[in-house]
């Protein structure tokens, strides 16, 4: 039964509260929204349902590990109640979800947003696709703005790792796709991918031949499909 699987993943982490957190995952809809603010040198968390803008979501409380990351100081804590504290200290940028496992989305004051997003090259893949995920849902929310997740765009874009590099521009096509960006918004948006992929593309080269590429690595190939997804939605990819 799914009490025994509980038991046993609750057994082997040797804590009995994985027993309250999976029920609270398993037998509730939605997904976390974890609020962070500042409070001197701590940044206080809070818990609610994510809803876009427009919708009341109902009144939902997870248990859920928390773990946040300050450079190169990590914090773990379970999460079981309405709010917990993190102690934060120097300029870093703040990291909401360290290696972006968390089954949560997060919100930050604006701040620490623009700090995450300049620095964001930084993060691992994991990270930048939870930055990306969180901050797209903060647009859909009213509270984020399609101009960060530009910003963000251009500070993963050089990401080493294909997942990150292409995180925020993801997130991009998804609003686009919804009609949140505007006619004007989408050109701008395809001049953006142009300016920030294109020089990508000839260190990968494009041989549409088939077979042209059978005898290299599967991740440099998926590099490749990326890209070339990624520009045929510019003006001169189209060509």
């Amino acid at each position: 039964t799914s009490d025994d699987f509980f038991a046993a993943l609750a057994k082997a982490a040797n804590d009995p509260r994985i027993v309250p957190a999976m029920r609270s995952f398993v037998e509730q809809q939605g997904v976390p929204l974890l609020v962070f603010q500042r409070q001197g040198n701590r940044m206080v968390v809070g818990q609610m349902r994510y809803a876009p803008l427009g919708v009341t979501a109902p009144d939902t409380r997870w248990i859920m590990p928390v773990c946040v990351r300050q450079g190169t100081v990590s914090e773990c804590k379970m999460l079981d109640g309405r709010s917990t504290s993190f102690e934060i200290s120097g300029a870093q940028p703040f990291v909401p979800n360290e290696w972006g496992v968390g089954y949560y989305r997060f919100e930050l004051p604006r701040r620490d947003w623009a700090t995450l997003i300049t620095n964001a090259g930084a993060l691992t893949a994991g990270e930048a696709m939870a930055v990306a995920d969180s901050l797209y849902a903060s647009v859909l929310a009213g509270r984020g703005t399609v101009d960060e997740l530009a910003r963000l765009s251009q500070s993963l874009s050089k990401h080493k790792e294909r997942r990150g590099a292409f995180a925020a521009d993801v997130a991009i096509g998804k609003l686009v796709r919804l009609g949140v960006v505007d006619s004007l918004g989408r050109m701008g948006w395809g001049r953006l991918r142009q300016r920030l992929y294109a020089d990508k593309l000839k260190e990968y080269g494009f041989d549409p031949r088939a077979g042209a590429y059978a005898k290299e690595s599967p991740a440099r190939t998926q590099w490749r499909q990326s890209l070339v997804t990624t520009l045929l939605g510019t003006v001169r990819g189209a060509k």
